[in-house]
């Protein structure tokens, strides 16, 4: 979206794509609400990934 001109965006679809993130966020959430990290409580590969997602 950040690279894609406003004349060649898809409202509906970066809808549709925030819908499938937030269920996604909110497994991640639900983790982090019973863990330090998403696998557990050490830090692993799960969380960079995560973090990088969360840094676009």
């Amino acid at each position: 979206m950040v690279r894609t001109a406003p004349k060649d965006q898809d409202p509906a679809a970066i809808e549709r794509a925030i819908a499938i993130l937030d269920r996604f966020l909110s497994i991640a959430d639900a983790r982090l609400s019973r863990h330090a990290y998403l696998a557990g409580d050490d830090f692993t590969l799960a969380d960079i990934q995560f973090g990088h997602t969360l840094f676009r």
